[in-house]
């Protein structure tokens, strides 16, 4: 006979009760999972593009670019 260890997780979603493996960790539960995975991620170099804005922002605002 073979178990299946579970535990009981609360979505971080929306709050609906459900059951994850135990060595999974998922911190929401199929409902919300499949809405944000319709969600585009956003791709290393745009956020490499936004901290470089912000550097760049920082940069001129103690005089140190022209």
């Amino acid at each position: 006979m073979e178990y299946l260890r579970v535990q009981l997780k609360v979505c971080e979603g929306c709050g609906n009760l459900w059951f994850r493996t135990q060595s999974a960790e998922d911190v929401y539960g199929r409902c919300c999972a499949s809405k944000l995975a319709q969600h585009a991620k956003p791709r290393a170099d745009q956020r490499r593009t936004k901290r470089h804005a912000m550097a760049m922002r920082q940069a001129v605002m103690m005089g140190g670019v022209n």
